[in-house]
């Protein structure tokens, strides 16, 4: 607060009053700051998808999505952008380009394991079991034994439940 007060124009005590305040449950001020960002720092990428981010984490997925094409427009290999644009896609239930877009993502951040995650999610909400375990196991392969994400085995127990495998569907579910 005393870093913005003494020096509005900081776009980087800007952004991490808004990361402070957005951990510490402030979600209307974090993103007033991280607005503020944006409009100090407009051509920043990353800091317009962190805005977006935080929009749709509150529900505004219009706003979340002007970001993510703006985010888009500045940097089209910026993989966050893909994901957030993908993530408002998703919420508006258009999976097919919330697939497109985290695939893309992907093209650029091969290993991120979050976007990873939603995309196998994806997969399963579109009744594309195989496709989620495909994913799945690419994802899990990352982990060494008994360090993988729960999010991810509770999925892969759904999927091999879902293929008529219901002796790895325990197991998975058990580990998870």
């Amino acid at each position: 607060d005393k870093a913005v007060a003494a020096s509005p124009t900081d776009v980087d005590a800007q952004r991490q009053l808004a990361e402070l305040l957005w951990r510490e449950g402030r979600h209307d001020a974090a993103i007033e700051h991280s607005e503020d960002a944006v409009k100090l720092e407009p051509q920043e990428a990353p800091t317009v998808v962190r805005a977006g981010e935080m929009y749709l984490a509150v529900g505004q997925a219009n706003r979340a999505l002007l970001l993510a094409e703006r985010s888009l427009t500045l940097d089209r290999s910026l993989p966050s952008a893909w994901a957030l644009r993908g993530r408002v896609f998703r919420q508006r239930r258009q999976y097919d380009r919330a697939l497109a877009d985290l695939q893309r993502a992907l093209q650029y951040a091969p290993d991120e394991s979050n976007v990873l995650l939603e995309i196998a999610e994806l997969h399963y909400e579109l009744g594309r079991p195989q496709r989620t375990l495909t994913t799945l196991h690419y994802l899990l392969d990352r982990y060494p034994p008994g360090d993988q994400p729960q999010r991810a085995l509770w999925l892969e127990g759904l999927a091999f439940s879902a293929v008529g495998r219901p002796g790895e569907a325990a197991a998975s579910l058990l580990a998870a």
